[in-house]
């Protein structure tokens, strides 16, 4: 199966072709080299468990649902061309979790559960080392580390690419771009 972008609710069932891989889970919004390294490891990682690498991104984000603003940061990639970017940078498959209520509630614990292991049937997790994921943020890297070692499941931690002193990120890029410094 070529590269797809699949737009899934949590509820659903997935796709056979998109399961037993690699699973990175984020916003990913205008996949800078941060995220263009979580992908590469979970590329590494579906190719040692013998499964899709296979990055999840929200829509609309996760922040849009729980705190709906009308002033609130423009993304810096449309959702198409987000995965095409990842797909470029080597995802296999793109899915575009519903984030609503139900989705959003869920614990760190259910989330694993229920969208990773279940879901997806995630044999590897990469994830950068400030991922949070579940009701209120609760979740971390360190609890998503037990969780994976609980299950059998691999677990990466990519620390922060640091470019010019500072780490490389979405809410950086976005000041850097109103601020007009293009060069990065």
């Amino acid at each position: 199966v070529g590269m797809a972008t699949v737009p899934l609710a949590w509820t659903d069932a997935a796709p056979r072709e998109l399961t037993g891989g690699a699973v990175t889970v984020g916003n990913f919004d205008g996949v800078h080299r941060g995220h263009r390294e979580l992908v590469a490891a979970a590329r590494r990682w579906g190719d040692r468990v013998g499964g899709p690498a296979v990055v999840v991104t929200f829509d609309p984000p996760p922040a849009a649902v729980l705190y709906p603003r009308p002033d609130k940061a423009t993304p810096l990639t449309t959702l198409a061309d987000r995965a095409g970017l990842l797909h470029q940078a080597g995802a296999d498959h793109v899915v575009v979790l519903r984030a609503d209520a139900g989705l959003l509630s869920l614990s760190p614990e259910a989330f694993f559960e229920d969208v990773l292991a279940g879901l997806l049937g995630a044999k590897a997790v990469v994830e950068g080392y400030n991922f949070r994921f579940g009701r209120g943020r609760e979740g971390d890297t360190a609890r998503l580390r037990a969780l994976c070692a609980e299950t059998g499941v691999g677990f990466e931690e990519v620390p922060a690419l640091v470019v010019s002193g500072e780490p490389v990120s979405s809410s950086r890029v976005r000041a850097a771009l109103v601020a007009g410094d293009v060069t990065h």
